[in-house]
């Protein structure tokens, strides 16, 4: 996969607000709450630099937010990366 492609999609990732993620779960179907879109921009933006093809990191991340929020929500966002990652070809 191209780098820059990478780096662009993890820079959108990285630079989401809790505004995006909420469109983006209404795009793709699940319910999100502005408190727990914040919480998960918050824990994206202190990690300072999340990379989503990186499965551990992806995993750590995804079991903070399960712990934060809820185990569903953290289900919706391995969707959504899922999605991310399958359309990017990797």
């Amino acid at each position: 996969m191209n780098a820059l492609i990478k780096h662009l999609v993890n820079q959108k990732i990285n630079g989401l607000t809790s505004e995006e993620l909420m469109k983006f779960g209404k795009k793709y179907g699940f319910k999100i709450s502005r408190k727990d879109a914040e919480t998960i921009i918050n824990l994206l933006h202190a990690r300072g630099g999340f990379d989503v093809f990186q499965e551990k990191e992806r995993r750590a991340l995804l079991k903070e937010i399960a712990q934060k929020t809820n185990a569903g929500l953290s289900q919706s966002m391995e969707g959504l990366f899922q999605r991310l990652i399958k359309w990017m070809g990797n």
